[in-house]
């Protein structure tokens, strides 16, 4: 897996806070979205809204908005409730 973002923004950190709490082996790639390293036709095809962060499985699939991510990746973990108002709860915090 690898993790596309920017060390200086909250929804990058939060999708590299999740990975690292949960344990999951990725590579990190820094991407300078003010140098336009968000714009390029590599880039592009992973997430044609040129945004950050995106992560890229193994079989090629990308996913980009952070709250996405984080629940993807966190999915059947202790992170993600048992409990659907704790589930409400944790969505409320998310959006």
């Amino acid at each position: 897996m690898r993790i596309y973002g920017d060390l200086n923004s909250g929804n990058c950190l939060k999708v590299k806070y999740t990975a690292d709490y949960l344990g999951l082996d990725y590579d990190w790639i820094a991407i300078n979205i003010m140098q336009g390293e968000a714009s390029t036709p590599e880039f592009l095809a992973r997430n044609p809204a040129a945004q950050v962060p995106v992560v890229e499985f193994t079989d090629g699939r990308c996913l980009s908005q952070s709250n996405a991510i984080i629940l993807y990746l966190a999915r059947d973990s202790a992170l993600i409730p048992a409990d659907s108002w704790q589930q409400a709860k944790m969505h409320e915090w998310l959006f």
